[in-house]
């Protein structure tokens, strides 16, 4: 038996120096900085801007962590202004009417002041597990038929 030689392409060829895909450079932060600002943190619209794609764009912002920094700040600052109208919702608006009498212009809507207290309370510790050590008895609570009997006819 004979072995069988392996066959040798001789149909490749070497690749060119500087051939296949270009990757772009990236441009300086504060370009990127300016972008993220007038698109208001979008980053698909930047990367479209810069004529890369957003992967492209994305392994710049893991080499290049100025650039999550430029993005945080849009989300931060639409953040603020999404809160801002929130509370207006919450609080409603006061004006006066034609007899110089204080009124609602918009009135406060409960779900949004619930939602805000709920959210901003628990920033300012409300509503987290607090033990009380209290020394001798303690009564606590009302049976429910003797506080129906005592605060009904």
């Amino acid at each position: 038996m004979a072995k069988k030689e392996a066959k040798t392409n001789t149909r490749t060829r070497t690749r060119p120096k500087g051939a296949g895909r270009q990757m772009p450079d990236m441009p300086p932060i504060e370009t990127i900085r300016k972008l993220a600002d007038s698109t208001r943190g979008n980053k698909s619209k930047v990367a479209e801007m810069l004529g890369v794609t957003r992967y492209r764009f994305l392994q710049w912002e893991k080499e290049h962590h100025e650039i999550s920094d430029a993005f945080l700040e849009q989300w931060d600052k639409r953040f603020y202004a999404c809160m801002d109208a929130a509370f207006l919702l919450a609080m409603g608006q006061t004006g006066e009417d034609e007899n110089g009498k204080k009124i609602f212009i918009i009135p406060p809507d409960s779900n949004m002041l619930r939602f805000l207290i709920e959210k901003l309370g628990r920033q300012a510790g409300f509503g987290q597990e607090v033990t009380v050590n209290v020394n001798g008895e303690m009564k606590v609570g009302v049976p429910i038929s003797e506080w129906i009997k005592d605060h009904t006819k």
